[in-house]
Formats: C-alpha cells, structure tokens, sequence
C-alpha cells in the first residue's frame, strides 16, 4: 500500500470558489465522527509545473494545521491509496528544442582520436537520445558516450559528423578535417 506525506501553507481565508486546506480541514473530522472515511481523487504535482503528477483516490491517515498570527498557516498530511487501480503517474513529456555541439568542427590526425560535446535543449528534455553518423567512415569513424562524441581519424580528408536527436529530428553538425 502506498503511503504519501506532505506539507505546504495556505490563507487563512481561503476564497469562497477554493477548495483548499481549510476546507478540508473542517470536512475530514466530520466525516470520521459520522463513520465514514471518505476518499478523494487527489492529484499531487511533485516539480509545481505539471511535469511529474501523482493521481488517484485516497483516503487520509493524518491531518495537522499550525495556525500563526499571520495570514498564512501551514498545513501536514498523509494519504494511504484507498483504490490501487486508480493510480496514475502522469509524466508529461517534455519536447527536444534543438540539438548542438560543441565545438562545431575539429582537426584530428589520422589514427588519432579528439571529442566534441552534444548539448540537447532544453535541460529537462524528456528523451534525450540521439544518434551520431559520419557521412565519410572511410575518413572519420564516430563513437559515442553519454554526451560526447568520440571521432577518430582514419585516412585524410574531411567528413561531417551528424547528430540527430531521436525526439524531433533535431540535428546539429561538426565539421571534421583528417590531416596525416
């Protein structure tokens, strides 16, 4: 059984159209004292932007307020899931923008190896593969680890490395020149 503490503040007055902690404040104990134990269809946003939800119905183990002499109070929680089959990790993906490198063209000499960096936007991107090619294996061979490029020289001449991000296509280049 899934078990999820939380906390956070509030107004005092709430405004009439919310629903907010002190109005569950004063439902909770009324529903226990008539011997019910209701459940609620809870969404909980764990980043504050939609990225990363928790939903489904639950019922609640703890509730505590702390109420200061300003105008906000604080507020503690625990809810149990009272329904397994409606729980629901909402994960929202979040789009490749474009793709770089860096730096955007390299000099190596042959049967040596030097590096470039990819850099996927934005940051939080959630699919950040890419692939990586050479348009000329015969002059530069290309490997990849996390982020960086390896390229090695095989013969002289001039090659372009291309990175293509598996979300969206993007595609950034480095410009290679083999010298003996």
């Amino acid at each position: 059984m899934m078990t999820t503490s939380f906390d956070g503040e509030y107004r005092k007055r709430d405004k009439n159209e919310d629903f907010g902690p002190l109005r569950l404040l004063k439902e909770i104990p009324k529903e226990v004292q008539a011997g019910r134990q209701p459940s609620y269809w809870v969404q909980m946003d764990f980043t504050g932007d939609d990225v990363f939800v928790l939903q489904g119905y639950m019922v609640f183990t703890s509730w505590s307020s702390q109420f200061g002499a300003n105008e906000m109070a604080t507020y503690s929680g625990e809810l149990k899931v009272s329904d397994a089959d409606t729980v629901d990790w909402l994960i929202e993906e979040v789009p490749v923008r474009s793709v770089s490198v860096n730096p955007s063209s390299l000099s190596v000499s042959v049967r040596k190896t030097d590096s470039f960096s990819v850099n996927v936007t934005p940051a939080n991107a959630t699919n950040k593969n890419y692939t990586v090619v050479s348009d000329k294996t015969s002059v530069a061979t290309v490997s990849k680890v996390g982020h960086v490029v390896t390229v090695k020289g095989v013969a002289e001449g001039t090659a372009n490395i291309t990175v293509t991000t598996s979300d969206g296509n993007k595609t950034a280049r480095c410009a290679v020149t083999v010298a003996a």
